[in-house]
C-alpha cells in the first residue's frame, strides 16, 4: 500500500484511498477467514467468538460464584456448543467473565441495562476486533509456509482498547510444521486465578468427539437471553 502513496499522502496520513470501507472488508472478511474444525466442517470465526463474548457476558452477569465456576461454564459451553477451542480469545474472555481490569476499555460496552440494539451492535464490533487479530496470524502463517523468508507481521490501531488486549497475551513462542502454525501465548485460561485445577479436568476436552452446533443459530439464542439484562 506504502509503495501506491505519494509522499504528502504519508505525511498527512492519508490512507482514505487505499482503504476497504467497514461494509467491503465484513463482506470479503466473510467469504475468506473460515476455519476448520476436527470434522473439517467450515465455521466462521466471527460467529464463533461472537458466541463466546455473549456467552460471557451471561455468565458474568449471572453467575455469582468464583472463579473456577464460571471459567467450568465457559469451557461446558465451548465443549458442548462451539466445539473449537480458540485459546487466546478464551483467556481473554475469562479474564472479563473474572472481572479482570487491565482490558475494561475494551470490554467497556459489555455492560446490562443499556439499549439492547446498541449492546448487540457493540459486541459485535468487539468480535470483528478479535476476528482482526486473528486474521494477522492466518496472513502470517500463509506467507511463511510458502517462502523460505520468515514474516513478522504487525498490527496497529488506535483503539486503546484493542491495543491493551494484544498486550494483555503476547505470543512467546510460534512453531510452523508441514503448513501448520502453533502458537505459545504466555498465558492460558487456566492461567485464571483459581482455575488451574481445571487443566487436568479439561484435559481432553478437545480430543474426544464434540458436539458442533450450529453457531450461528446458537448466537441467535444467546441474543435473546442477553435482551433480559437490557432496558429493552
Amino acid at each position: 500500500m506504502l509503495a501506491e502513496m505519494t509522499e504528502e499522502q504519508i505525511e498527512y496520513g492519508n490512507f482514505a484511498p487505499f482503504v476497504l470501507s467497514e461494509n467491503a472488508y465484513k463482506e470479503l472478511y466473510m467469504k475468506v477467514q473460515n476455519i476448520k474444525n476436527d470434522k473439517g466442517q467450515e465455521i466462521e470465526v466471527f460467529w464463533i467468538i461472537y458466541a463466546m463474548l455473549l456467552k460471557g457476558f451471561i455468565i458474568r452477569t449471572e453467575v455469582k460464584k468464583g472463579n473456577k465456576s464460571k471459567i467450568s461454564e465457559l469451557l461446558d459451553f465451548i465443549r458442548d456448543f462451539i466445539g473449537v477451542y480458540l485459546e487466546n480469545e478464551s483467556y481473554l474472555i475469562g479474564k472479563y467473565i473474572c472481572n479482570d481490569s487491565y482490558n475494561k476499555d475494551f470490554f467497556r460496552h459489555m455492560q446490562p441495562n443499556r439499549n439492547s440494539a446498541d449492546f448487540l451492535k457493540d459486541v459485535r464490533g468487539m468480535a470483528w476486533d478479535l476476528c482482526h487479530l486473528r486474521n494477522v496470524l492466518e496472513e502470517m502463517r500463509v506467507r511463511n509456509i510458502a517462502d523460505n523468508i520468515v514474516f513478522l507481521h504487525c498490527f496497529a490501531s488506535y483503539e486503546i482498547g484493542l491495543t491493551d488486549v494484544i498486550k494483555s497475551n503476547p505470543i512467546k513462542r510460534i512453531l510452523y510444521l508441514e503448513d501448520e502454525a502453533y502458537y505459545k501465548y504466555q498465558y492460558e485460561i487456566f492461567d485464571i486465578v483459581g482455575c488451574a485445577e481445571l487443566k487436568e479436568v479439561y484435559a481432553d476436552l478437545f480430543t474426544n468427539k464434540i458436539k458442533n452446533g450450529a453457531v450461528k443459530e446458537v448466537c441467535l439464542e444467546l441474543e435473546d437471553r442477553v435482551k433480559c439484562f437490557m432496558k429493552n
